[in-house]
């Protein structure tokens, strides 16, 4: 945004901490309707050199401006010419300057106000010779640049271990001590008729206004001839009066800033002669400073969990979103995402009429659709049937035989209700299409050499010998346990009467996780599936959202059904009595969320601040 105003001769006006709204409005008024002054120029004396910055932006009336140079000599004289435009009409004014090298602590400052300019237009070319520089000043005066960070370290023993020298070659600001400054008045006076009141007059045109602060910085640059510690003078005139303290500048300058609004300036001042303007003392911006101890720090994310037993339909699923959604459907009736948007969440807020009519509307425009095929399948589970769900999960199977997500979700489901045989047949289906994968075909042989003895002698003497032996090895390995319970989201039921009940998780995508699967990246372990008391379900490595917490009946029957529920959602655990009377109840909300934390880096580690932080 700077570069664009800089271009077109405008002024960026950034917002500042606490500034409230009447503040920025009178900025953008005063931006808008004041006075400017444009096209800077800026002609030093004899003796100054390499004025950073190298171009000025346009100043508002009351604006400020600082620049900076190198001094060739102890000490300059000469005039300073600062030109420029108002509108159309030119503007001109001229300053008799007196600078001396100082090397005053409370000078201390200016070298690194030098360093952070220069590096600022530098930094604007971008080529090699411009980047040399800058790292050149960057590592001088302790300034970050753009190819520059700030290392933290929390010890000396850590400036040891990198080789570091903690002795610092540039010099330090405390603030504790005043700075030497000089000023200098405009010589020449602006007529009433060609400019207004605050750029015509010394004490309140923006290059008269910030003279004393501007030029103290000019006369405190640094030259290299100086045998100073940072290698450059730190110099700056005295003052011609004696400055005042900063507290007292600051209350004068609020007084005379209410009075300045509080009223129009009398006829009597429309032109004002040059007078003198009281001493001002050339202050930094705050800055740490560049040693200094900190404590690294570093985000880390917890998963955090909340189990509500109040509220059944997940907040993405309010009326608002299935209204929002409709529409975009009703506006793109053809467009298929529209439409599995408008099903997920009618699937997840339990209005399964809904979801079944526009499953259909989406199986009748694509019959042969997996997703189609697996969303009517979780309805089924849904409505109680599971042997016609599973049928539609092998449909899946036939549609794309070589899809191997499909086929392992059937060799599981048939393997966890004890049917291992079925489970055989998916897991040697595997195993044959990804005949190179010794993990699949060691599965595949672990089941079939109780039972196709002769398919797994002819599936090693089908693969190279290096597949073969690491095949076998892994199917005389102890296979991994998919009955236990593991990860942030874990539900286990118990119950009596005598019932067959199905735990399911509904996925925030809507999606149906049960023992029967489901078409997501997470890791699904369930038990007991076929039992009449007991059932536990678990979802490892659930993504941040609402899941519903489903019970449904399959296999028919009627009557109350009474248990427990118990739900483990990271770090949450409640255990919730039930009654299903019907045919399936959604027992709660499972909200899983990631919450930020501070926490040390280890101290064995630097720390590498970001470099376009302030320094």
């Amino acid at each position: 945004m700077s570069a664009l105003a800089r271009a077109g001769g405008g002024q960026v006006l950034p917002y500042a901490p606490g500034q409230t709204l009447a503040q920025a409005a009178l900025g953008v008024l005063g931006a808008t309707y004041g006075s400017a002054l444009r096209d800077i120029e800026i002609v030093l004396p004899e003796g100054l050199r390499a004025v950073a910055p190298e171009r000025l932006d346009t100043l508002l009336a009351g604006g400020e401006a600082t620049i900076s140079a190198r001094m060739d000599a102890d000490t300059v004289d000469g005039s300073l010419l600062v030109r420029g435009k108002v509108g159309e009409a030119p503007f001109e004014q001229r300053y008799e300057v007196h600078l001396v090298a100082t090397g005053g602590p409370g000078n201390a400052f200016v070298p690194r106000i030098y360093a952070a300019a220069r590096i600022g237009d530098l930094e604007q070319k971008g080529n090699s010779e411009a980047k040399k520089e800058a790292l050149g000043l960057s590592t001088r005066f302790a300034v970050a640049s753009r190819y520059t960070s700030l290392l933290v370290l929390e010890s000396e023993a850590m400036f040891r271990a990198f080789g570091l020298d903690t002795n610092d070659r540039s010099a330090r600001f405390t603030g504790e001590d005043l700075a030497e400054q000089s000023e200098a008045n405009g010589e020449l006076s602006v007529d009433d008729g060609e400019q207004p009141l605050e750029l015509g007059s010394a004490s309140a045109s923006p290059a008269d206004k910030k003279s004393g602060s501007a030029l103290g910085g000019l006369g405190s640059m640094s030259s290299s001839g100086s045998g100073s510690p940072s290698g450059a003078a730190e110099a700056a005139a005295p003052a011609k009066a004696k400055a005042p303290s900063p507290v007292a500048r600051r209350a004068s300058d609020l007084d005379a800033e209410r009075d300045r609004f509080a009223a129009p300036p009398p006829a009597s001042m429309a032109a004002p002669e040059p007078s003198s303007t009281r001493p001002q003392i050339a202050h930094p911006p705050l800055m740490p400073e560049p040693r200094r101890r900190m404590i690294a720090m570093r985000r880390v994310w917890d998963r955090k969990g909340q189990i509500n037993t109040a509220d059944r339909t997940p907040r993405t699923a309010s009326i608002t979103a299935v209204a929002d959604a409709e529409r975009a459907l009703a506006a793109e009736p053809e467009r298929r995402s529209a439409l599995k948007k408008v099903y997920a969440l009618y699937a997840i807020s339990g209005d399964l009429g809904r979801a079944t009519s526009l499953v259909e509307r989406w199986a009748g425009k694509e019959p042969l659709d997996p997703e189609a095929l697996t969303a009517r399948a979780d309805l089924a589970a849904r409505r109680g049937d599971r042997e016609l769900a599973v049928r539609m999960l092998g449909s899946v199977v036939d549609v794309r035989p070589d899809d191997i997500a499909s086929q392992k979700r059937l060799a599981r489901l048939y393997r966890w209700s004890g049917r291992a045989d079925l489970g055989c047949r998916h897991a040697m289906a595997i195993a044959e299409l990804r005949a190179s994968d010794p993990k699949l075909l060691a599965d595949a042989l672990r089941c079939a050499r109780s039972s196709a003895a002769r398919w797994a002698s002819d599936a090693l003497a089908l693969v190279d010998e290096k597949t073969a032996r690491v095949a076998s090895a892994l199917a005389d390995a102890p296979s991994v346990d998919d009955t236990r319970l593991l990860g942030d989201l874990r539900v286990e039921a118990t119950w009596a009467d005598g019932a067959d009940l199905d735990l399911a998780i509904l996925h925030p995508d809507g999606q149906r996780v049960s023992w029967l699967g489901a078409p997501t990246r997470e890791l699904i372990a369930a038990r007991d599936v076929l039992s009449e008391s007991r059932e536990g379900l678990s979802l490892n490595g659930a993504k941040p959202g609402e899941y519903g917490i489903e019970i449904v009946r399959s296999g028919g029957g009627s009557g109350p059904v009474r248990g427990e529920l118990t739900v483990f959602a990271a770090g949450e655990t409640r255990r919730i009595p039930f009654t299903l009377e019907g045919q399936r109840l959604t027992v709660a909300l499972a909200d899983i969320k990631m919450v930020p934390r501070l926490v040390p880096l280890q101290n064995d580690l630097p720390t590498i601040a970001s470099d376009r932080l302030p320094f």
